[in-house]
């Protein structure tokens, strides 16, 4: 019973029950493996890198690079997140895509696509990712993290329990899920302050496991080494919203509306 009910804490994110990792930088494990995921936001961001794609990624690639912070050389393969956005609050939409600008005040939702595993005995996979609206080279100020999502390893993408698979799960003493791909969604207003022009958005996929292992406070960083999982960075473009222009019937009706009522005034005028 206490077992379940620690369970049950964690998945909610009730951290302080777990124990705090040791947190590593990439730099302390650069040598360790020549098979890495890195980032490839610019250096001043800090890096972020995992070693494996066994139980979980983004997409449906997964690359592995010869450095760090090689800006826009995973582009090819950063395949798990894409974006569609919105200037009349929902009504229409742009196509999804991975690229394109976005604009102060406009809508956007996101699309994170997720791959997993359904065997292994950690308690959930954690999807995380933050945006730098103000340009300032970190993920750290309020309204960064735009999505943080526990997937329970013996749930659906709805919650639901699972009925059973052929993986039995120690840590939740059930089956884990038969459900390995979802997609999970963030709409949001593009903040009317963000800073105009170029600017980074880093999406992570980590099992529970390694943050357990590699993050204080089981609190996952948009920084440092994992384990487990994939990071992917995406450059946004920000633009300033513009007036819209009147339609040319709309300007024809206002013409006239302006020509009647100066003739309007100059009858009364020679009426006086």
């Amino acid at each position: 019973m206490n077992k379940i009910i620690l369970t049950a804490l964690l998945l909610i994110g009730f951290s302080s029950f777990s124990q705090a990792g040791t947190v590593i930088s990439c730099i302390d494990k650069s040598n360790a493996n020549s098979k890495y995921d890195y980032g490839d936001a610019p250096s001043s961001y800090g890096t972020a890198c995992h070693d494996t794609d066994r139980w979980q990624k983004l997409g449906s690639k997964w690359d592995t690079d010869s450095a760090n912070n090689l800006v826009g050389s995973d582009d090819a393969k950063d395949d798990g997140v894409s974006w569609k956005t919105s200037s009349d609050g929902g009504d229409t939409w742009s196509n999804w895509s991975s690229n394109g600008v976005l604009t102060q005040g406009d809508t956007v939702k996101f699309r994170f696509s997720v791959n997993r595993s359904n065997d292994g005995n950690h308690l959930y996979d954690e999807l995380k990712a933050w945006v730098d609206w103000n340009q300032d080279s970190n993920w750290s100020n309020s309204g960064e993290v735009i999505k943080k999502k526990r997937w329970a390893k013996n749930e659906d993408k709805r919650g639901n329990l699972s009925t059973g698979s052929s993986s039995f799960n120690t840590d939740l003493q059930t089956y884990n899920s038969n459900i390995t791909f979802a997609n999970f969604y963030k709409k949001l207003t593009i903040p009317l302050d963000a800073i105009l022009g170029d600017t980074w958005m880093r999406v992570r996929l980590v099992c529970e496991n390694s943050i357990s292992q590699y993050s204080a406070n089981q609190i996952l960083d948009a920084t440092g080494y994992q384990h487990q999982g994939e990071v992917e960075d995406y450059k946004l473009t920000i633009v300033a919203k513009t007036a819209a222009v009147p339609e040319p019937a709309t300007l024809f009706i206002f013409a006239l509306g302006l020509i009647a009522l100066g003739a309007k005034r100059k009858k009364l005028a020679v009426n006086k």
